[in-house]
């Protein structure tokens, strides 16, 4: 990196990008309830344990076995979830500063910004609470960060680090199993990493007896303390098993040909949108890379410096055409696009500047946001986003050891200026299934979950509208996942806590089979646009439940329906008894 003085305003210019993205999110945290996604998380949390069984995710559980004792209201959730991407990009950094960190702390904060700041992309388009994909980012992070730690520690501390690597691989497959690619990754970085410290490289690279103990016991000890108060360990496991083979068997967007075709149809349209300008930079690598050839004197370098603007200008014309600054949903596939053609940018500039690049080590890198990425029914251009800091971390070494100081922090300070911005627009403007914060000023009472929780008028007028029902002495409301936040509103319990749609008859009849709640304590919350089936009637019948004979309609008013963005009338009925 370059002299310590730009070093220093160039780092503290990088920490106040992420320091406003951070400060937006604690500010956001406060604000918005999304009655969909962010819901079914938090109910999980809240009822993961509950009696007769929900049928909770085994991600619910994991946040059960570490954070039930705290109790958190639905903002100190949100508040958990950076709490610790913050900690996470903390024991990335250190065990990436045992390799390759800076001589100099400016240099050292430029890189905790860096990783910093591709952690906080997971804030750009998804609910603000912890979820299975946030888990899954911030384990991630840990396991490298662990990894690496090891590989520099001595004996006692490598043991260490086997061990906890053991327990994190095993929080991986409880919250999200096709995170386990990753297993295998690391053990061959290891025994990449073992070969190339063998200076006469004689002997085959083996893990050694120590590390192989404690990752086992570690394995075993995470085990424990996960299945203790659900059954045996090999009963957690089986039965986690069975919830993974359920959803491919129940839930079409899981099974393979979907996922296989949503991949392919989204990296065809990332390749489509980077095909101009990587032909673009790629025109202009090859004058650059055939002039600077042609000269054999050293200080011939006007073409180099041309390809680094013309590379620049093109990038921020790419970002700006396209509006690639605006973070939320409707843009989740489109947001990694600019950092995909800054590291592509970034690479031929260093073939230019004839530096050697470790392409094992890129590979690595690059391994890891996908092997994280794959499993879910997102397009991977939108999934990988929870695993950004990888993607800063390539440009990030493949960009430091470049000779041009300017061209060095121009490139970082536009990623990282999109990702602040990114950030911020996403959780602010265009929040998950919400309006724009800034229109949430009502505060919501009477429900210590949501205490003090400003909401929008539209979620406001719901919770007046449900204050009358609070009173009937039903414990569960049945309602489609789209509007589990009625939840909330009421401080009852979900029928259960899979998630299910008013599409999803099959689902629904496998839960009302497996379900033990009786007749007289529940109460339906039916979208009159979405009424329960015959079959799912049928479905309830079967349990003892006659939902034409045994239930009266009470109540029917307008609400706010976030699953279709569109505004529905929302049927309550009480069962005859109450």
């Amino acid at each position: 990196m370059p002299n310590k003085t730009p070093n220093l305003v160039f780092s503290i210019l990088l920490g106040l990008f992420n320091l406003s993205a951070v400060g937006v999110i604690v500010w956001a945290s406060y604000r918005g309830l999304e009655l969909s996604d962010e819901s079914f998380y938090y109910l999980g949390y809240r009822y993961f344990n509950s009696s007769p069984d929900l049928s909770a995710a085994s991600f619910h559980l994991i946040y059960g076995r570490f954070f039930s004792f705290l109790d958190l209201s639905l903002t100190g959730v949100r508040l958990l979830r950076l709490f610790l991407t913050l900690l996470a990009s903390l024991v990335l950094y250190i065990g990436i500063a045992k390799h390759k960190a800076p001589a100099s702390w400016p240099g050292r904060f430029i890189l905790f910004n860096v990783i910093l700041s591709g952690m906080l992309l997971s804030y750009t388009w998804t609910p603000m609470a912890l979820s299975y994909n946030t888990m899954s980012s911030i384990l991630i992070a840990c396991v490298i960060g662990f990894w690496l730690l090891n590989l520099k520690s001595k004996k006692q501390a490598q043991n260490l680090c086997w061990a906890i690597l053991g327990g994190l691989f095993v929080l991986l497959f409880f919250i999200k199993a096709t995170n386990l690619i990753l297993l295998p990754l690391v053990l061959f970085g290891e025994l990449y990493w073992r070969y190339i410290q063998n200076s006469q490289k004689k002997r085959i690279p083996k893990l050694s007896p120590g590390s192989i103990i404690t990752f086992v016991l570690g394995i075993l000890g995470m085990l424990i303390f996960v299945s203790r108060g659900v059954g045996p360990i090999p009963e957690t496991v089986d039965t986690h098993l069975q919830q993974l083979f359920g959803l491919a068997n129940t839930d079409s967007t899981h099974t393979f040909s979907y996922l296989w075709n949503k991949y392919y149809t989204n990296a065809e349209m990332v390749f489509l949108k980077l095909l101009f300008p990587v032909l673009s930079i790629l025109i202009l690598y090859i004058f650059a890379k055939v002039y600077s050839r042609k000269s054999k004197d050293e200080t011939f370098t006007w073409p180099i410096k041309l390809f680094k603007i013309l590379g620049i200008i093109i990038l921020l014309v790419f970002i700006v055409h396209n509006e690639y600054w605006k973070g939320g949903i409707q843009y989740r596939y489109h947001m990694l696009i600019p950092f995909i053609f800054g590291f592509v940018f970034v690479l031929l500039n260093q073939n230019i500047e004839s530096e050697k690049i470790n392409f094992i080590f890129l590979l690595g890198l690059l391994s890891v946001p996908v092997a994280g990425s794959i499993g879910t029914n997102n397009g991977l251009s939108a999934q990988i986003l929870f695993y950004g800091v990888f993607v800063f971390l390539l440009i990030y070494y493949v960009i430091q050891s470049s000779k041009a100081t300017w061209y060095t922090y121009i490139i970082l300070g536009i990623m990282m200026l999109i990702a602040t911005s990114q950030v911020i627009s996403g959780t602010v403007l265009r929040p998950y299934r919400l309006s724009p914060l800034d229109g949430n000023k009502n505060k919501l009472y009477g429900v210590d979950a949501l205490n003090n929780l400003k909401v929008d008028t539209a979620v406001f007028e719901l919770s007046e509208n449900l204050k009358s029902l609070k009173t009937i002495d039903s414990e569960y409301i049945f309602t489609y996942s789209g509007m589990m936040g009625v939840n909330l509103l009421l401080d009852k319990k979900p029928y259960s806590l899979e998630w299910f749609n008013e599409s999803d008859d099959e689902k629904i009849c496998l839960i009302i089979t497996k379900s033990q709640i009786t007749s007289d304590n529940i109460l339906f919350m039916i979208p009159e646009k979405f009424p329960l089936t015959e079959k799912v009637i049928s479905c309830f019948a079967e349990k003892g439940i006659d939902f034409k004979a045994d239930y009266l309609k009470i109540k029917s008013f307008e609400c706010f329906y976030p699953r279709n963005n569109t505004n529905i009338t929302l049927e309550v009925y009480q069962h005859v008894s109450k």
